[in-house]
């Protein structure tokens, strides 16, 4: 039921999702500073940071998981 097995562990070394999360990761990191702060503090909630949107995104589209698109 549980697993205590790290992410890191089950993708294989040499998987392509690797090389496209850290491009992706390193992309985001020159962008956060155009982020600090939210889009407008002054009248609304901070803003969700990007890089937890594209995460989110990425993990519910079926192209990054085949078995969910077959359900």
């Amino acid at each position: 039921m549980f697993s205590y097995i790290s992410l890191e562990e089950r993708v294989p070394a040499r998987h392509p999702l690797r090389k496209l999360r850290a491009l992706v990761d390193a992309l985001l990191a020159s962008m956060s500073a155009e982020f600090e702060g939210g889009l407008c503090p002054a009248v609304a909630r901070p803003s969700v940071p990007p890089e937890m949107l594209l995460k989110g995104v990425a993990a519910a589209n079926p192209v990054f998981h085949p078995q969910r698109a077959a359900a």
